[in-house]
């Protein structure tokens, strides 16, 4: 078992919890949980002023049999866009938290907060796989005329028409 820590939080950051909860409670990306084993729940200071919800999943990355899908480099992903016409960049950072966890597992990202236990019902950042996943999912094929690319967050669409 897992030794997990609520940690103290200031009058900003429990109005911040309450409403990350919520709105997520909300939206579906999380549920009410009973899991016996748990991560820490804190929140870290953003460039912008603004507070990031972060869950410590480092004791359940270390026991998480790793995806050794290999992530593209990005020379040669730089080196597919030689010669084109036409790229726009799209940033797919709302993609990655719409990925569900396999049902049955959502326990296992369970994390403790004063207001309660809670696990995701979607991919968050932090557990180990949820790039190399995401990444997988990412990789499609699509007609010749236009071509994507697609890295993390990012996915790039390109032509080579005129």
């Amino acid at each position: 078992m897992r030794k997990t820590l609520i940690y103290c939080l200031t009058p900003l950051e429990k109005v911040a919890l309450e409403k990350y909860i919520t709105d997520s409670l909300a939206q579906g990306s999380l549920c009410q949980s009973e899991a016996l084993d748990t991560c820490s729940f804190f929140f870290i200071d953003k460039k912008d002023g603004k507070l990031h919800p972060v869950q410590d999943y480092c004791p359940l990355n270390d026991i998480t049999r790793k995806n050794v899908a290999p992530i593209p480099l990005i020379p040669e992903l730089v080196d597919k866009l030689l010669g084109v016409w036409f790229f726009t960049k799209l940033d797919v950072r709302w993609g990655y938290n719409n990925i569900c966890i396999q049902e049955g597992d959502e326990w296992k990202a369970a994390f403790k907060t004063p207001l309660g236990l809670f696990e995701p019902t979607v991919m968050t950042f932090g557990l180990c796989n949820a790039p190399a996943t995401f990444q997988t999912l990412g990789s499609f094929k699509v007609p010749i005329i236009y071509a994507i690319l697609m890295f993390i967050l990012y996915l790039i669409i390109f032509s080579w028409c005129e």
